[in-house]
């Protein structure tokens, strides 16, 4: 058994949450009383439920009378629901069956994400079920108890049983540690870039050459990704002149595998530069290496605006994000 201590004596909630195993289930309890000075409507969230377990599988949940309903071969449910009072709900496909009974007859299902909501991938997700214990109103005082019961029963044979599988090689325990890339996250997207991760072009430190403008901001900004000393790079030059055809803040990058060349319009330019090629650096055993080709960019409009949150303590937080975010990203 487990036992998880919420809130406390000084605090809106008292009470415990508490895990234990009977039966080849899992029971929850959720105990204690609600200690503000006002009322309020307290929703206990079960679990959310990744529906692709159970791809091409069925629904099933029983309010006033029992519910089927089909899961397609992603596992999207037909249409959205939002539904409460249940005693039980049950999911059944390839990985096998999963129960949650409700003691009360107080759980809540919801599923928003319909197939095909939003072509927009940032908005666009996986089918997900929301499990919850429905919402119920606590006076100063009130205690609560909320119940949850689960049991989880594999499939008796395996899903890809029959069908063609795939065998990997094994990968060697160091190896696991290893920084996997497939692109530059430039941020923001620049307006050109060619870039190769096939060709590249080492840093070269350069300790008896002084240390320029940019070789100063440069080394600030590869700082805040890897564990490297400012100094200044033989094969890195930087140019500032308004005669370069760049627009206001603008910059270009031209790497080569012998020489790294900058070029910018002004001193923010300089900046935006020096961020960009920085979050252009990888490693390579004890080597600091770019990628081969050309990036140039600049703002697309005169100025850039944010949201900020104000307080006694906020200036701290605004730099913090002013150095490791917002100049960063231009």
């Amino acid at each position: 058994m487990e036992t998880l201590r919420i809130g406390g004596p000084n605090s809106f909630v008292d009470g415990t949450y508490v895990m234990k195993r009977s039966e080849g289930a899992l029971e929850f309890a959720l105990t204690g009383t609600w200690k503000r000075a006002d009322s309020t409507l307290l929703l206990f969230q079960a679990g959310k439920i990744w529906l692709p377990a159970f791809a091409s599988g069925t629904l099933s949940y029983e309010r006033l009378q029992k519910t089927i309903v089909e899961l397609d071969s992603e596992g999207f449910l037909p249409e959205a629901l939002d539904t409460d009072s249940l005693s039980f709900l049950e999911l059944k496909g390839g990985l096998g069956s999963l129960r949650i009974e409700f003691p009360d007859r107080d759980g809540q299902i919801r599923f928003a994400n319909l197939k095909g909501m939003s072509a927009n991938p940032w908005v666009a997700g996986p089918p997900v079920l929301e499990v919850s214990l429905s919402s119920e109103r606590y006076a100063p005082g009130d205690a609560f108890e909320k119940k949850v019961r689960m049991i989880f029963r594999p499939a008796t044979e395996s899903p890809l049983k029959g069908k063609n599988t795939a065998i990997y090689a094994s990968i060697p325990e160091k190896a696991a540690w290893k920084t996997v890339f497939e692109g530059f996250p430039l941020l923001p997207k620049p307006k050109t870039s060619n870039l190769e991760a096939s060709a590249t072009a080492v840093l070269l430190p350069d300790k008896a050459k002084p240390l320029s403008g940019f070789d100063s901001l440069f080394g600030a900004a590869l700082q805040r990704i890897w564990d490297v000393p400012v100094q200044a790079y033989s094969n890195l030059k930087a140019t500032v002149s308004p005669s370069t055809g760049l627009p206001a803040e603008g910059f270009r990058l031209d790497i080569a595998p012998a020489s790294i060349q900058v070029n910018a319009s002004d001193s923010t330019g300089l900046r935006h530069a020096a961020a960009a090629l920085a979050f252009l650096v990888r490693s390579s055993g004890e080597r600091l290496m770019l990628p081969k080709g050309m990036v140039t960019d600049y703002p697309s409009g005169p100025w850039r605006g944010i949201h900020m949150f104000v307080g006694p303590k906020a200036l701290p937080f605004h730099k913090a994000m002013y150095e490791k975010i917002l100049f960063p990203c231009g």
